[in-house]
């Protein structure tokens, strides 16, 4: 008895595959089989090394003033610590990072190396706060949206492009390479984890919501003692408690997520006063008389313009872009900067529904940036580099949602190997270098100011 060979129900207009003529589907390349810790690894490796040049430099700039110069720091000792506290010393009051430093001398000395390491460990780290708050806010971003698809195995990538964009980005050289700026990466930690803890309180279990919100206040007070540059993260928390959080939606009434920052609202005026006193006593306000509200203005828009331009072209970088008192509101950086603000706040407004995300970016960026766009006017600076630091990483979190969002319609291995890929290779590898070239113009004094 001749065994028949099974048939196969054919579906009417289907085609069947054939082991002979028709190509098996490769694999897809799947973000989720890459180890977290491979691609935590990497943004490590890639942040540090962009500023390995700062380990062979020395002290530059007003480094003098605050380190070669200064004996107050070298030490923990009841006096030093008295001084780190009280002092206002070169415009700054910043107690925890003088402790920073401190701790740098009880290390190594007046040796510039184990303070530049400093810098770059901080950094490296701050990296990696931005890759998992992308992740985050991301996810948040599109929860419950069914069209999402692939973004959740997508987002470790789209977090690390964000993450990799912050790190190396040639405008971080000032904040990393410049030792009197340790305030900067150090302040940035503590907000960047601040934020962490209160999206952890409002994402997490109820039960343990006050305990996270206490400890992101906590933190948030030693970020104000590192620098008051987050003076402004009140208004952020507001914003994330609109979007992604969708709290206003959730609790119907405004009044409990008003109440719930006044914790941080507090810190927040003392260290707003604080500062402007601390560069009145440095001599280093810009007054009324000198300097006008319509020029204060138009030097605030074309702060704004400035920043984003340079995100995208950072070239021909310099440390100190000086503000020539009185300025001429009427010449074509001002008119045009104004111009683009106006635009853009129309805009933005027009598409407040249908790109959240969007708009959170842009009053995020420009919120952060509000106390040094010169509305209340400190040193020679109209624009600074070191002041991108913390402001410019909305954009860069969005630029990685954008990855995602493209690459849920494109295959991942596609992307990669298609132009698409080229181009990012392209893109980082510039970052790299010009961030490099960078690091090599703090090098000495007059290598910085050639």
């Amino acid at each position: 008895m001749k065994h028949r060979r099974p048939t196969v129900k054919k579906k009417h207009g289907a085609k069947q595959p054939s082991l002979l003529t028709d190509p098996q589907p490769i694999p897809e390349l799947n973000s989720s089989r890459i180890p977290e810790w491979a691609i935590l690894l990497c943004i490590s490796l890639v942040s540090a090394a962009a500023f390995l040049p700062a380990l062979s430099q020395g002290f530059i700039f007003d480094d003098r003033s605050n380190i070669v110069d200064n004996e107050q720091f070298r030490g923990l000792d009841p006096a030093r610590l008295q001084w780190m506290f009280t002092t206002f010393h070169m415009g700054h009051y910043q107690p925890l990072s003088w402790i920073t430093l401190a701790i740098d001398y009880l290390i190594w000395g007046m040796n510039p190396l184990g303070y530049h390491l400093t810098n770059i460990l901080l950094h490296t780290v701050n990296a990696l706060l931005v890759y998992w708050l992308a992740k985050r806010l991301i996810a948040l971003t599109w929860s419950g949206d069914r069209s999402a698809g692939r973004s959740d195995e997508l987002l470790p990538i789209g977090a690390a492009v964000a993450a990799v964009i912050f790190g190396i980005h040639p405008m971080r050289v000032e904040s990393v390479l410049w030792v009197t700026e340790r305030r900067d990466v150090l302040s940035s930690f503590l907000t960047l984890a601040t934020i962490h803890f209160y999206l952890h309180a409002h994402t997490g279990g109820v039960d343990r919501r006050t305990k996270w919100l206490i400890v992101a206040i906590l933190i948030y007070i030693l970020s104000l003692m590192s620098r008051a540059l987050g003076v402004t993260l009140p208004v952020i928390l507001l914003l994330l408690d609109w979007f992604p959080l969708r709290r206003f939606a959730k609790n119907g009434s405004a009044t409990k997520l008003y109440l719930e920052k006044i914790p941080f609202l507090v810190p927040a005026i003392a260290a707003a006063i604080v500062a402007p006193m601390a560069q009145v006593q440095a001599g280093a306000t810009t007054t009324l008389t000198n300097h006008g509200i319509a020029p204060r203005i138009a030097q605030a828009c074309y702060g704004l313009v400035f920043y984003v331009y340079k995100g995208l072209l950072p070239t021909n970088l310099t440390p100190l872009y000086e503000l020539a008192i009185p300025i001429n509101i009427f010449s074509f950086k001002y008119i045009a900067s104004a111009a683009i603000v106006v635009m853009s706040i129309v805009w933005l407004y027009r598409v407040r529904r249908s790109h959240p995300g969007l708009v959170v970016a842009a009053l995020c960026y420009a919120i952060t940036l509000s106390p040094v766009l010169g509305f209340v006017q400190s040193g020679r600076q109209e624009v600074a580099d070191r002041y991108s630091y913390l402001s410019t990483i909305g954009w860069a979190i969005l630029i990685g949602a954008v990855v995602i969002r493209y690459l849920r319609k494109t295959p991942l291995r596609q992307a990669l190997a298609g132009p698409p890929g080229a181009v990012s290779i392209c893109l980082i590898g510039a970052l790299f270098i010009l961030t490099w070239r960078q690091c090599l113009v703090w090098a000495t004094p007059d290598g910085l100011w050639r």
